[in-house]
């Protein structure tokens, strides 16, 4: 049997103003979530996405934050839509603490949205955890909002420029033009030791078929 969208959204506990410990079992009467293919990316995701929007952020305690969307996903949702600007970096914190364990687990298909088009706003994508594969900010960067292709990417620029350097110029940008260029921690610390995205975070290989 199918669940309509109406029955869903009448008994889950995705919202602050709906929340209730019957969507379980409602949902495993009905069996699971269906999916559909995701554009034309191919990927089957749910028909219902768990946004990190304005509802989300009304959850001023973290803790019952993490809990709706572990609810959420638990609930049969593969979707997750979030940004940098939704709480200025607030929705893609709580989100990455979430992902870290459960985006490979269950197969979550995780958008995310970059305001500045620059490096350092990928590497904090990176520093929250939003980001765990080197290669998807990099293929994302580019494909996504044209970040220039022979540089590899995002990431693969600041590696090629090297982590230091990259710092030493965002500070100038950020003495010149405030705090919209101040680097992330990760990367301060990266520049410190001299590290590389890929080094650091190497990509994992794939079982052999």
């Amino acid at each position: 049997m199918r669940i309509s969208r109406r029955s869903f959204l009448g008994t889950s506990a995705l919202a602050p103003l709906a929340a209730n410990l019957a969507a379980g079992a409602e949902i495993g009467k009905t069996g699971p979530l269906p999916k559909r293919v995701l554009g034309r990316t191919g990927a089957h995701v749910s028909i219902l996405a768990m946004g990190g929007g304005s509802r989300f952020l009304m959850y001023k305690d973290e803790d019952k934050a993490l809990e709706a969307l572990n609810r959420a996903f638990d609930l049969g949702i593969t979707y997750m839509d979030t940004a940098f600007g939704y709480g200025n970096g607030l929705s893609e914190s709580r989100v990455g603490k979430v992902m870290a364990a459960r985006r490979k687990k269950d197969g979550i298909f995780l958008a995310t949205k970059i305001e500045a088009r620059n490096g350092d706003e990928a590497a904090r994508t990176v520093e929250d955890h939003v980001i765990t594969d080197m290669r998807e900010a990099d293929v994302g960067s580019i494909l996504g909002f044209g970040f220039a292709p022979f540089t590899g990417g995002t990431l693969s620029y600041i590696d090629f420029m090297g982590s230091k350097k990259f710092v030493e110029l965002c500070h100038k940008l950020e003495a010149k033009y405030g705090s919209r260029f101040t680097p992330p921690k990760l990367l301060e610390e990266m520049a410190a030791k001299g590290e590389t995205f890929y080094g650091r975070f190497p990509p994992k290989k794939l079982a052999a078929a």
